[in-house]
This record gives structure tokens, sequence and C-alpha cells, in this order.
């Protein structure tokens, strides 16, 4: 899944594409925000943008930023996760402020004895401290910055879900109203502002009296057309351009980034394979690249991102989104309901989009992708963890007041709810312990994090204060000293350490211990298995003389009876994936289609001893798979691969490769 290795043709790293990207495709989106941010309003001068992640938003953002720059407009982007730890309306206008006028100040043409606007907001901000923060970011906005610009000046604010975290988002949505409702100071008709950020229009109010009513709202919806953008990778492998790639978009639904990512796996699995259609390529990378592995791939969180959207959040919420998604799940129209909470939480997710038809807006599942993943099993789990959850908070609770009803010497009372509960393995309680003992890390790393909020605070203080003192000091030294201090830069490397700070927290975090055993042939993998597991050869075969575990297998701890889940080939990938490599690697040709062509007489070679390797490989092609075809044949079918559930007892024969004091096989089910 991971491209690094490779000079992937896709962005599958996630993050905003670069200007040069050859893969970004232009939307309905892309000239409806253009045509916004150029257009001068006497009023109504704000678009939001509220989306998913990973929908594009920045990507859209820095495009229509470069196009308005070629046409002479000023332009501004501020990522509001890059201010840091922000604690009050004075720090937030304040850094805002502080980054519009270092950037307009770069496209400003003036005389050497004009005042630069950094300067000359230091000086106007400490002047008027006796004025709402708010109010003073307003009028330096129209008294000084829009009076030196000729054309128009745009603001993109991305990110704004932080001002959820910190608070501000009533003070925030107030001051951009005034600036957009103002239709009698003729110099902000130069000016337009577009919010950008995954949050509900809902969740930046808090105050009943105030409505998200500011301007323009602009929907960014999927990839659609034959986006020829994403041509170029799938070119390398196939002539079926076009056809390959309406596929990925029927699989991914258009998403943005989750398309990258198929087209990326697309390629790295090469040509497709003959008697195989696009629909069966593609419908098997992504049953056996995504559908299976969502849990353990990284794709910068992008499917746990959207479980979490359920998990955190308050429980009836989330179990009322969950009900809906049932229903749309289930193929049951759902029409879009503007105030419905429910509605914009599956919105923002990603889980759901809305679909335009003739009686209204409905919602449906974003791809199919999505449906396979979050299906009926996923709803079931998460509405058990939520429910697991505030039987817990309850508890909490009703132990709280117990404590508190015990200081009056009052009857204690027993509140804990009787459960039954299933005894626990001793191996089940180690695995608990080692995860328990990440505990103390988790709440380390939430400290040094909470910390780090706050120093980034400061340092933003700091730099007030150096700018205030600047003016006041005399000594050329002392002033020199002053302005080799850069706090707003040491505050970007506090803001990246937070972010490295809560991926490791993240990792930390797992409710679950993973180990990976890779070694030589004979060096005892299996046997340190079987040693950690508590199985036997029947399950993980460990035996002298050989190898003896012929198939790539996961285990998993789980409290009750073993078993398996057997994954066998089809004729087409047992063809593919197991006989066409020797093919390949001993120039025999073209590889058989089918059974019954690879059933014939094998292709000649001519080592005559030059390369053992390669006669070993031939025998082996033809002594083993070959010779033995009638024994397993029958286990093969025409298709997608299959899955079985096998019972412990029959597990060996899956999974070892017994052979005679000869060497030929004994047993063919592991094939």
């Amino acid at each position: 899944m991971n491209a690094k290795d490779r000079n992937s043709f896709y962005q599958i790293q996630g993050g905003t594409l670069p200007l040069d990207a050859p893969t970004y495709v232009k939307r309905e989106a892309d000239e409806k925000l253009l045509e916004f941010a150029k257009t001068t309003r006497s009023n109504n001068r704000v678009c939001s943008i509220l989306a998913p992640r990973q929908m594009g938003k920045s990507s859209l953002m820095i495009r229509t930023a470069e196009l308005l720059r070629n046409e002479g407009i000023v332009c501004v982007e501020i990522n509001l996760q890059g201010l840091g730890g922000v604690n009050s309306d004075e720090l937030f206008w304040y850094g805002v402020l502080d980054e519009i006028c270092k950037k307009v100040d770069n496209f400003l043409v003036r005389d050497r004895q004009q005042e630069p606007l950094p300067d000359k907001f230091e000086a106007y901000w400490e002047s008027r401290h006796n004025s709402p923060a708010g109010k003073r970011f307003g009028d330096f906005l129209k008294e000084e910055i829009l009076t030196q610009i000729d054309n128009h000046l745009v603001i993109f604010l991305d990110e704004i879900q932080s001002l959820l975290n910190w608070g501000l988002q009533n003070d925030f949505i107030a001051v951009i109203r005034s600036l957009s409702s103002d239709v009698n100071n003729a110099v902000l008709r130069k000016l337009n502002f577009v919010l950008l950020g995954v949050a509900k229009p809902s969740e930046l109010l808090t105050e009943k009296g105030v409505a998200f009513n500011v301007g323009d709202r602009l929907e960014i919806g999927p990839l659609t057309g034959e986006c020829k953008e994403l041509w170029g990778g799938i070119a390398a492998i196939t002539g079926e351009v076009k056809e390959a790639i309406a596929t990925i978009l029927k699989w991914t639904g258009g998403q943005p980034f989750l398309t990258q990512v198929l087209c990326d796996l697309v390629v790295s699995k090469g040509c497709k394979f003959q008697a195989f259609t696009w629909e069966e390529h593609i419908q098997r990378i992504v049953e056996e690249e995504i559908v299976e592995k969502w849990r353990t791939l990284d794709l910068q969180s992008h499917f746990p991102e959207i479980e979490k959207c359920f998990l955190g959040i308050e429980n009836e919420t989330s179990l009322k989104a969950l009900k809906t998604y049932v229903t749309i799940l289930n193929d049951e129209s759902v029409k879009f309901e503007e105030t419905n909470n429910s509605h914009w939480d599956l919105l923002i997710s990603g889980l759901v989009i809305k679909e335009a038809t003739q009686s209204g807006n409905i919602l449906k599942v974003t791809n199919p992708i999505y449906a396979r993943i979050f299906d009926n099993d996923w709803i079931k789990s998460i509405e058990e963890q939520i429910n697991l959850n505030s039987t817990v908070s309850t508890e909490n609770e009703l132990e709280e007041i117990a404590q508190e009803l015990g200081e009056f010497d009052l009857p204690k009372v027993n509140l804990t709810k009787e459960k039954e509960i299933k005894s626990m393995s001793t191996r089940t309680q180690q695995i608990e312990q080692i995860i328990q003992q990440r505990s103390p890390l988790v709440a380390k790393i939430k400290t040094v994090e909470e910390n780090l909020d706050k120093l980034a605070g400061e340092l933003v203080s700091l730099e007030q204060f150096r700018h205030r003192l600047m003016p006041l000091v005399n000594n050329p030294l002392a002033k020199d000293f002053l302005s080799g201090f850069d706090f707003l830069s040491l505050r970007g490397k506090v803001t990246e350490n937070l972010s490295q700070l809560e991926f490791l927290r993240k990792r930390l975090s797992r409710d679950t211990l993973n180990i990976g055993v890779v070694g030589l042939m004979g060096q005892g993998k299996s046997t340190f298995l079987q040693r950690i597991s508590g199985l036997t050869d029947d399950v993980i075969p460990a035996r002298k003389g050989g190898a003896c575990t012929a198939v790539r297998s996961t285990i998993y701890h789980n409290e009750g009876d073993t078993y398996a889940e057997v994954i066998l080939h089809s004729e087409e990938s047992f063809l593919q994936e197991v006989i066409g490599p020797y093919y390949q690697e001993l120039g025999l040709g073209v590889v058989p289609e089918t059974l019954s062509d690879f059933a014939k007489p094998l292709p000649a070679t001519n080592f005559g001893g030059s390369n053992s390797t390669l006669e070993s490989m031939y025998e082996h092609l033809r002594g083993d798979y070959h010779d033995n075809l009638h024994h397993y044949k029958h286990l093969l079918e025409r298709g997608s691969p299959r899955k079985i559930k096998v019972a412990k007892e029959e597990i060996d024969k899956y999974v070892s490769q017994p052979r005679d004091e000869v060497g030929f096989w004994l047993g063919f089910n592991w094939v």
C-alpha cells in the first residue's frame, strides 16, 4: 500500500496535492470558488466549504489562490492549526492578523519611507489594547490593509474546525458576519473570505441567538467524468485506460484520496490477467488489499477516522446517526433534511453523500468500498462499543454519587450493576497486561502535549511583547539582539512536535498486540509461535525436516474454539500468482490461462547445466505442480477466490506441506 519505496504516479501519502501534481482533477467546485473569490460584492463576502477529510479542500484552495494571483488578486492562505496553542480571542485575532500582514506585505510595492505592515500592525494593536480583539482585527483590515490594495484581497482560512477546540466559533462568526454584511464601507468590496474545514454548520455556533447564515455555502463533490488527469499511471500497464479508470471510479464513488489509492494499487499489481474483466480484476484488488486489511493499513488513517466520527460524539447522537445509516445501507431512500443533525453527522464523516433527485436530495453510501467495510457487522460492533461506554460512564457517575453520599454517613448502597463476566484465560490476561503497560506512557505523552500546547500559546505572547518592546529600545546592540528572536518560528516547531506526539500516542493507544515473525527456513519460527500462542502441531506445524508451514498464516488470539478461515485460490489466481512467476522467471512464454492449458506438456528448456537455480525451479514446477495437477485441480474453481471455515482438526491439511521419504507430496490442500 505504501508508495514510499517506489516512484508512484499517484498521491497516496495524503495531504495537499502540490501545484504541479499531474493527478489533480478539476471539479465543478473549482469554477464556482474561483468565480466567487474574484467577484466584487457589496455584501455576502464569505464562502464556506465544509466537507469530510481528504476531499481535496486544501488542494482546491491553493490552486484557486494561484489562479487568482495570476490575475493580480492578493491572496492569503492561513491554516488555523498552524497558530498553535490559542486560548483566547486576543491570541487568535492577533495570530490571524499577523499572518495576513506578513503575506500581504510581500505583494505591496511601497516607498522605502513607508512603514512595513507588520510593524504598523504591532503599534496599532498595542495602542488600542482596550478595544475588543475582533474589532481591532476588522478596523486594521479596513483602515490599513484594504486601503493599500488596488485590486482585491481574498483570505482563505483552512481547518476552521480548530475554532471548536478553542471555543472561539461564536466570536469568529460574529466578526466575519460584520465584515461581510457591511454595505456602507466601500473599501470592504475589495474583500472576500473563504472558510474551509471539517465541521457541521451547527458546530460553528453554540449560541441560540446566532445563526450560521454567513455568505454562500459551496459543496465540493466527488470526481466525475473521464478524469484524464489520472490516466498517466494506468497507461503504463494497459491500453484500456478509460475502462480501468471508469471501474475504479465506480468502486471509489469518486472519493479523491481513495481514488488515488486504488489507482496506485492497480498499477502496482501490473498487467491484468486476460481472463479477468476489469470489474473482476479491480474487485479482487479491493477485497484483498483494502477490505480485508483496512484496520492494519496506514492510508493516512482514512478508514479509522471515519469510524472515529461515531465513537467521538455523544452516545445518543451517534446511535441516531447509525440508525439512519442502517436505513441507507439497506438501499432504503432517506431524504436529506437540512436541520437533521444525524444527516450532517453522516455527511461530515464522509460515509454518505447527497444525491440530487427529482423529489429532492437523498442520502446514499459514498461508495461500494465503504459499504463493504462499514457493513451491518461493523454497525453492530460500534453499537456494542457505544453501549459499553455508556454503561461505564453511568457506573462511574453512580460511584461518584455514592462517594458523595458517604460523606453524610448515609447507609452504604452497592450501586454497581450485577454482571455476568466470563472467566478470562491466563493468556488473555497477559495480553491485556502488556497493553495496559502502555497506558502510563500514553498519559505521559498527553501531559507533554498539554504542556507544549501551552508553550505554543506563550510563544505568541512573547512575540507580541517583543514587538511592543522594539520601539522602546534605543541601544542598537540590544535592538539587534531582540530582532534575532523569531518566536513564531519556534511555535511552528512546537506544532510539528505536537503532530509527531499525536501519531505516537495513537499508536500506543491501540487495543491490540501485533507480532510479526520472519526468518529463514528451519530457524524455529513455528516453534516460537507455538510457545507464545499455546497452539500445537495440528494448527502450527513445527516438525523436523524441511519446510512445515506452506502458506502465509495470520494467527489471532480468540476466546473460544480454535478454527481457521482458509482462502482458496481460484483457477485464475492460482495460474497468475503461483504458476505465472515460474513461467516469467524461466522464460517459458505465455502463462497458461486455464488449467487445461497448464496440463499440456511444459515448454522445453535448454539450460544445459549452466544454471542450477533455474533447473531446480523448473523441476519444482514440473515435479510438484504440473505432474500433481490431477490431485488438486478440483480445489481450484473459476471466478473469485473463495473462503471456507475449517475446524481445528482439519487445519493441518491446509497449512502443512507433508512429503514422503523420497520427497513427493502427501497432501495437496495447501496449494
